[in-house]
């Protein structure tokens, strides 16, 4: 973590959660993220995540590359409905578009990862983008 957001999480009641879910191998950045800026956030939009321990599986669903992390605050929107994890992802809607599909996608928008991006953020990560354009 860079000083200031490790002095903000020393701060933080989200401390314990933040180191169990870093020992558990999430990345520390991320999660210190997630816990201080993405929570509050959506707090403030009136989405409260009752339930910080779905936290575990949401980090290690995303480090098995299941979803990007742009789509993190959407599906912390829906647990927080009472929606597990694995059902959000099982439906398919924020699923991580890799392989053929993302080839077909990138091709189509010219490697235009600007483009891309506008549409796809929550789908689609720009690096897998920037592979597939060195590739070819």
């Amino acid at each position: 973590l860079n000083q200031e957001m490790a002095e903000k999480m020393l701060r933080s009641r989200n401390l314990p959660i933040f180191e169990k879910l870093v020992v558990e191998g999430a990345d520390p950045m991320l999660v210190a993220i997630t816990l201080e800026n993405t929570l509050v956030s959506l707090r403030r939009e009136g989405c409260e995540l009752s339930d910080l321990n779905i936290l575990s599986e949401l980090f290690e669903k995303y480090k098995k590359g299941l979803f990007v992390k742009a789509a993190i605050p959407e599906i912390i929107k829906l647990a927080s409905k009472g929606k597990p994890i694995s059902q959000i992802l099982e439906e398919g809607s924020l699923c991580r578009i890799t392989g053929a599909e993302l080839k077909k996608i990138a091709e189509d928008n010219n490697f235009d990862i600007a483009r891309i991006m506008q549409k796809y953020r929550l789908y689609i990560d720009p690096k897998d983008v920037e592979l597939l354009k060195k590739k070819d």
